[in-house]
């Protein structure tokens, strides 16, 4: 028993860690003729307070005051998970308790946006991802956010959690066929601003639908769509094709492409029912006016010529900006190769428009078009037409101004086509200079016709062709 005279004011007894701990109970190491009942002591191991009712030495009795319901204990399971209170957009100025491993584990503070790697809302969101994994390919849900089976249905769930969560989306290797068995039968739809990025163009692949319906691979619905490092395969349609789309890759909105190559598969230039065919482009492009694309490093395959088609014609990049002049709309294009097609680059009602390190070969119309544009520049590139049509170009400048094309070599298969550089209806103003021809084209290498002048002609190679300026108003010099 306490040896102190009953107290009216009763000791709080310094904290313990378990209940075993506390004074004068058996086995405690804290056995002190001090204790009286009344008494308090907290346990930390439970967050609980004690209260002696009987004190005892070696037989002390201890009662709980209370419980600290809201305390975060170590031996707990689901206390945090149990917190109806939920932040769901953090931001960097949030505190998180950690124990300091490098200070013997004491409590301390840490705002989030000081994690290695930052952290809460005002932190680049580029640097987080979406993972699709593929089932076929040997994927488990282990390995990924969403498991597709091979047919595109979980790719386009995890696009869409993509565009509410503002995140990229990887695409791991293997095929998603949008024709496959259980597929929506729809082309994939990319909401604003998400970035989609394959495991690279010999791993990741997107196979479009064949038989009928939506015959397109991705739509970019909202502004700011980038898409790269992967490869669509488009086997010849067996069904008419629904006529909802006007490319492969479609978008009417700012979008990007990096390291993307389309590819026509089996025998798309027999096709001879238009319906068949009513997408017309590998990559579609349409805009309203202030609308800006970028290409870098883009293939198109075995492109088809469907003149048997009712007359349909096929493009690789078909940009249309809606109207002339356009008040800023811009692309530009930087590493681009294709083969077959009607056409090759057909670029309309672009205020802004760059060209480089291109190679477009055996196309049957025009292997580069550029239509009612301004300050166009078009340079290192190579071009070559099959020789099957006798209005064939190499590079088609209508109702266009300032439009430089510099070290452009063309080519004709046969001694064929219009002029290896045509500028005509009503353009003016363009440069011409260091291009070469092979001496293969049946009118001119450079034609300046259709109330079309005023232009350079400089330090060209016609190699035997002409060069030609019906209105007499352009420089034409040191060509040879």
């Amino acid at each position: 028993m306490a040896n102190k005279s009953p107290s009216e004011f009763h000791s709080n007894w310094p904290t313990v860690a378990v209940a075993t701990s506390l004074p004068n109970v058996s086995g405690s190491p804290a056995q002190s003729t001090d204790v009286e009942v009344g008494d308090v002591c907290y346990v930390t191991g439970d967050s609980t307070l004690y209260q002696c009712t009987t004190a005892t030495l070696g037989a002390a009795v201890w009662a709980k005051v209370y419980e600290d319901g809201s305390a975060i204990h170590d031996n707990v399971a689901g206390e945090i998970a149990g917190i109806v209170s939920e932040k769901l957009s953090p931001v960097s100025a949030d505190l998180i308790i950690i124990e300091d491993s490098a200070d013997g584990n004491n409590k301390k503070k840490v705002q989030i946006g000081n994690l290695p790697g930052g952290g809460g809302s005002t932190v680049d969101i580029r640097t987080h991802a979406i993972v699709v994994g593929n089932s076929v390919a040997g994927d488990t849900s282990d390995d990924c956010d969403y498991l597709d089976t091979g047919n595109g249905v979980q790719l386009q769930a995890a696009l869409t959690a993509a565009g509410t969560n503002d995140v990229d989306v990887f695409i791991r290797r293997g095929t998603y066929d949008l024709g496959g068995a259980g597929a929506s039968g729809n082309k994939l739809t990319i909401p604003a601003g998400v970035r989609v990025i394959g495991a690279g163009r010999g791993q990741t692949f997107i196979q479009t639908r064949a038989n009928g319906g939506d015959g397109g691979a991705f739509f970019a619905s909202g502004a700011g769509v980038e898409i790269e490092n992967l490869y669509v395969t488009c086997p010849t349609p067996t069904a008419a094709q629904n006529n909802n789309a006007d490319g492969i890759i479609e978008t009417w909105y700012d979008a990007k492409f990096r390291r993307i190559t389309i590819e026509y598969v089996g025998a798309w230039s027999g096709i001879a029912d238009v319906n068949y065919v009513t997408i017309d482009a590998a990559f579609g492009l349409f805009g309203s006016g202030t609308e800006s694309w970028d290409f870098v490093d883009c293939e198109i395959v075995d492109g088809p010529q469907l003149s048997g088609a009712g007359g349909s014609l096929m493009h690789g990049i078909w940009v249309n900006n809606g109207f002339f002049p356009s008040p800023g709309g811009k692309f530009t294009l930087r590493g681009f190769s294709s083969n077959g097609l009607e056409r090759g680059i057909y670029v309309n009602d672009m205020t802004h428009c760059m060209m480089t390190e291109f190679y477009v070969r055996d196309v049957e119309r025009f292997c580069v078009g550029i239509y009612e544009c301004s300050n166009a520049n078009i340079t290192n590139g190579r071009v070559q037409c099959d020789g099957t049509d006798s209005n064939a170009t190499g590079i088609d400048i209508a109702n266009s101004e300032w439009v430089t094309v510099n070290s452009i070599y063309a080519e004709n298969a046969s001694n064929n086509g219009d002029a290896a550089i045509r500028v005509y209806s009503n353009s003016s103003y363009a440069n011409i200079s260091g291009c070469r021809g092979d001496g293969n084209w049946a009118g001119d290498f450079i034609g300046i016709t259709g109330s079309s002048g005023q232009c350079i002609v400089v330090g060209n190679h016609a190699n035997g062709d002409g060069i030609t300026d019906v209105t007499g108003t352009s420089e034409i010099a040191h060509n040879f």
